[in-house]
């Protein structure tokens, strides 16, 4: 994760953040989507169905629907495409 982000996560805290192989799993209730999301914090080229479903399921809990940041600096275009395939579509910039 590039520090500008880490600085813009730490300047808006969510209530509650897990770490799950290199994502950065944030929640404060549906505020924004930063605060609300799953962020690569690390360069990640792949994702697996399992670690989608425990992602999804992280945020079906909360009673949320799952919401991937994807910066190009952390993510693959392939982890794009697998979350297109799953009908994840583009939303922002």
């Amino acid at each position: 994760m590039n520090n500008i982000e880490e600085a813009l996560f730490t300047s808006w805290p969510a209530l509650e953040e897990e770490s799950f192989f290199g994502w950065k799993l944030r929640f404060a209730n549906g505020y924004t989507k930063r605060a609300n999301s799953a962020n690569a914090s690390v360069r990640l080229d792949n994702l697996c169905d399992s670690q989608i479903g425990y992602i999804e399921e992280f945020f079906k809990e909360r009673k949320q629907k799952a919401i991937f940041r994807l910066t190009s600096f952390c993510t693959s275009q392939e982890i794009d495409d697998m979350l297109a395939d799953r009908k994840y579509r583009f939303m922002d910039l």
